[in-house]
């Protein structure tokens, strides 16, 4: 578990989840999905988690909930197997 010491390094955390592509999810929150970045221990010592996803205009976000809570409530996913190449018969 990554523990912070202040709060700017929070705000660096949650800019670079921002910037990374979408798709990959682990998980889904309220029939969203949403991807697990980080567990962390914030500057003030609660458990978070950091999660990756998109807002219903596409935009990305990266939200944080405590930790126990996303453990009883967000929904683990199977991640979409992808093919490359060719189809096989």
């Amino acid at each position: 578990m990554l523990k912070l010491t202040n709060w700017q390094q929070c705000v660096e955390l949650t800019s670079a989840i921002c910037i990374t592509p979408s798709g990959d999810w682990t998980h889904m929150i309220d029939g969203c999905p949403v991807r697990l970045e980080h567990r962390i221990i914030d500057p003030a010592g609660h458990r978070l988690v950091f999660f990756r996803a998109d807002s219903v205009d596409g935009n990305p976000y990266c939200g944080r909930w405590i930790t126990d809570t996303f453990d009883k409530e967000a929904v683990i996913t199977m991640p979409e197997q992808l093919t490359l190449g060719r189809k096989f018969e």
